[in-house]
């Protein structure tokens, strides 16, 4: 694409899930916006490729039903139709404990039946609602789970979690920070027993004569956003064209980039926070510094093919995760083709394994084929599978995911406060609010109503 005009009212810096919807935003509020994209096609860490009749996804393979902005920007973008739901029932999730996959208890009842947990976890539980209150400002999640259901509780539950989340270590991660629905529902409720009692009845109610649909993605893949938004906006956006850096005269922005310099009244950087960071250091030496505080963790994942009779193991939910107490080095697997139609090749199983994260970060130094070797010999144990696999896949995925370690919520508000001083520079991404591609999604929609102001 070639762009005469090197003058805008909005620069995007930044092609994700974040970027791509601040460029629908500002284009339906009729700004002259162009997007820089650094690689060669959009989506960031959003992409689906197949291969030999495997769906490859790179990050997220599906969405939360509850998800409203997901929803509502697929709509919005007129992909409504690609929509497509999880197998009903397929949405149970396992933990790896002692050998067995276990179904997480989705419920007060079901954890006192489950054989995940020692009768000894099962008599502290009932103590929680005897907790006492945090004695500090910030908690971990271990410290939290801890605190509330004991520690057994917190090494098995809450820890595979963290790693099915974030990849992160919950003794480090603030719990407010990475679920803040906790400090809500800790105040309201004083309870999680009860708050979790009530929530299954609720639940209960609603969906007596149905299975449950829980997730949702698209027919190819959680990519096809990315592809769909290059189409319909392909003249706003300029690809393999890296922003350098940023300085700022008489009210206007320049962005100097490989393919030349643009101007912009409005920067909306839409990258990982240390990009951000780098990119504002001419422009706000606190505010660049503060952004490169906040760390990030690698993760690798692995897609496994396997012939469908040689697994034992019924597959019948969303997938499984394992506590690092467990000495396995494989975080978890999704069971990608049970879920979804068309995910692999007939009478073939798909699973997307994660290894590596905070407890793990040398794998990144380890070859594809012994990261296949490790995760097939773990598979097969946990899985039951008596066969090699047919296909694999490995991608290493350096600053993956975002981890807000204890101190995030400090550097979040001195973030906003040096933000203040920029009313023309707006910050996206999943480094401050959320780590869920629904997050991104919700800080670009903001943009209507900053604008605005």
């Amino acid at each position: 694409m070639t762009t005469e005009n090197q003058n805008f009212d909005s620069i995007i810096i930044g092609g994700g899930v974040a970027g791509l919807s601040a460029l629908e935003t500002l284009n339906k509020m009729q700004h002259n916006v162009l997007l820089l994209e650094k690689a060669e096609r959009c989506g960031g860490l959003v992409n689906s490729d197949f291969d030999q009749d495997f769906l490859l996804e790179t990050g997220p393979v599906a969405f939360l039903k509850s998800y409203k902005h997901t929803t509502e920007f697929i709509e919005k973008i007129g992909l409504s139709e690609e929509v497509i739901t999880n197998v009903p029932g397929n949405d149970k999730r396992y933990i790896y404990r002692n050998g067995e996959l276990h179904a997480l208890p989705e419920g007060p009842l079901a954890f006192f039946k489950s054989k995940l947990f020692s009768a000894k976890a099962k008599l502290r539980l009932c103590l929680e609602p005897f907790s006492p209150r945090p004695n500090q400002s910030e908690e971990s999640v271990y410290e939290f789970g801890k605190r509330r259901f004991g520690e057994e509780v917190a090494n098995i539950a809450l820890d595979s979690m963290v790693s099915g989340v974030a990849a992160g270590d919950f003794k480090k991660i603030d719990v407010n920070s990475l679920f803040p629905k906790i400090a809500t529902i800790e105040n309201k409720f004083k309870s999680f027993l009860l708050f979790l009692l009530l929530f299954k009845i609720k639940s209960t109610e609603k969906s007596k004569d149905n299975k449950s649909v829980t997730f949702r993605t698209l027919k190819k893949g959680m990519g096809a956003i990315a592809r769909h938004m290059e189409q319909r906006h392909n003249k706003h956006i300029r690809f393999s064209c890296e922003a350098l850096s940023i300085t700022k005269n008489n009210g206007y922005y320049t962005i100097q980039t490989c393919e030349g310099d643009f101007t912009a009244k409005n920067i909306v950087l839409a990258t990982p926070a240390f990009v951000a960071g780098k990119l504002l250091a001419n422009i706000d030496g606190n505010l660049s510094v503060l952004l490169q505080k906040i760390p990030y963790g690698s993760i690798t994942t692995c897609l496994m093919g396997y012939p469908k009779e040689s697994i034992q193991h019924t597959m019948d939910g969303f997938g499984f995760l394992i506590p690092r107490n467990q000495k396995v080095r494989i975080l978890g697997g999704l069971f990608s083709s049970n879920l979804f139609p068309d995910r692999a090749g007939h009478n073939h199983t798909a699973i997307k394994v994660y290894i590596g994260g905070a407890h793990d970060e040398d794998i990144q130094n380890v070859s594809d084929q012994k990261i296949v070797e490790i995760v097939h010999e773990e598979l097969s144990r946990i899985l039951k599978i008596s066969s090699c696999p047919i296909y694999s896949h490995v991608n290493k995925i350096e600053n993956a995911i975002p981890q807000y370690h204890l101190g995030h919520q400090s550097i979040k508000k001195s973030i906003y406060q040096a933000l203040a001083k920029h009313p023309d520079i707006f910050l996206l991404g999943n480094y401050l609010e959320g780590i869920s591609v629904n997050e991104s999604i919700k800080s670009a929609e903001n943009l209507y109503s900053a604008e605005k102001n």
